[in-house]
């Protein structure tokens, strides 16, 4: 690369590269691949670009929403493990769970859903809108991609299910 340019790859590719799982704590944004038995794959640099450029849209539509509590974690307990979890704009009747992409899509993905499912129970919430921020002519808008409501007992097979794969694993 020429002298008058600053490699900035090896950095992006460090800030969006896989977290090393703390055994005991699980991530309600990775349930659903947890369940599907899907393992971790390294990250490329689109796929990091990707995610730095959600991370920025996430970060302008927080700021666009004052009236929302943002970033809100919530550690449950769960025997002898945390379900952890963010929720992107919280009230006291409902979350707003951002999902950012180039395309603009019809619904949610599957992924998207499990985790709205997690949150609803986790947060005590009725309902978790999930939402994709937009922009399209002179216009910027969140487009509701799916409302999720609360199942309490979904949530509790989802977590025995998660305890199962624990026991079996228990470097999770």
């Amino acid at each position: 690369m020429a002298k008058n340019h600053f490699d900035l790859t090896e950095r992006l590719l460090k800030m969006h590269a896989p977290k090393e799982r703390k055994p005991g704590r699980v991530s309600a944004s990775q349930v659903h691949a947890m369940l599907e038995g899907w393992e971790d794959r390294p990250i490329g640099l689109k796929e990091a670009l990707r995610m730095w450029n959600g991370t920025w849209k996430h970060k302008m539509v927080q700021e666009l929403l004052p009236e929302y509590q943002h970033e809100v974690k919530l550690e449950y307990p769960c025997k002898d493990w945390v379900l952890v979890g963010v929720a992107d704009c919280l009230t006291e009747d409902h979350i707003l769970e951002i999902k950012t992409s180039e395309e603009v899509h019809q619904s949610a993905k599957p992924w998207h859903v499990t985790q709205a499912r997690l949150y609803a129970s986790m947060f005590e919430v009725p309902y978790v809108y999930i939402m994709q921020p937009v922009s399209q002519g002179n216009s910027f808008y969140l487009k509701r991609l799916r409302r999720v409501g609360r199942n309490d007992d979904w949530f509790e097979e989802t977590l025995e299910k998660i305890n199962q794969i624990i026991k079996n694993d228990p470097t999770r």
